[in-house]
């Protein structure tokens, strides 16, 4: 449920997506990423291209109607404009088409890590989160949160705070949750391109370890 390759996903957008575009009849299987960001962003970077880009209007004004913001009013009327051509707003050279934006290259600089932040999730985002793992329980769809790993380098009080976050549902809830944040090891120069986002080589190392954690799980 991750949309146009937009790590500022809040989990309240995510919400949306899996209520909205997902058949239960026809999904056995999600995969859902989670990490401090989701929870705490005002996710206006993923709602802004949810409502310029979403094929349903319906669900273009539920994300609009939900801030109620000059900004939400610009893009709907954006939105509408918008049907009377076929050019697209932008395009990047980096993104892979329904798939992602392949970074190739690795950071070059150092980065300034920020320390000792501490987890204050919105209250919004945590009842969205309690109704998607309501909404796939009762929709009998297996579902796996999985946190992708970050440069070891990054605040370990954040990231300590939301897995105890977590880690309260996997026990309550029975949630199924993989951590890589602080797992893979993975160096912050080359398998990064900033401070947070995995480039090429990273991605690669990260998909092969979630596809064999998969499938010793049982998922796949």
């Amino acid at each position: 449920m991750f949309n146009l390759g937009s790590s500022s996903q809040s989990i309240s957008d995510t919400e949306v997506l899996l209520k909205n575009m997902v058949d239960p009849k026809k999904v056995d299987l999600i995969i859902i990423e989670i990490f401090p960001l989701t929870f705490v962003t005002d996710g206006y970077e993923s709602t802004a291209y949810l409502i310029a880009n979403l094929q349903q209007d319906d669900i273009a004004w539920k994300l609009a109607k939900r801030n109620c913001g000059i900004k939400d009013v610009n893009l709907m009327t954006q939105r509408y404009m918008r049907k009377l051509s076929n050019e697209p707003l932008y395009e990047a050279d980096d993104y892979v088409v329904n798939g992602y934006c392949e970074k190739l290259d690795s950071v070059k600089t150092e980065i300034n890590f920020v320390k000792n932040v501490h987890f204050n999730p919105k209250e919004r985002d945590v009842e969205a989160f309690e109704r998607i793992i309501k909404f796939t329980k009762d929709n009998n769809i297996k579902t796996v949160f999985v946190s992708q790993p970050m440069p070891q380098e990054s605040d370990s009080t954040l990231f300590s705070e939301f897995s105890t976050f977590i880690n309260d549902y996997v026990e309550k809830e029975g949630i199924e949750y993989i951590d890589y944040s602080r797992s893979l090891h993975l160096d912050s120069k080359t398998n990064f391109y900033d401070h947070s986002h995995l480039n090429q080589s990273g991605v690669e190392i990260f998909n092969k370890k979630l596809l064999q954690d998969l499938k010793e799980r049982g998922v796949l």
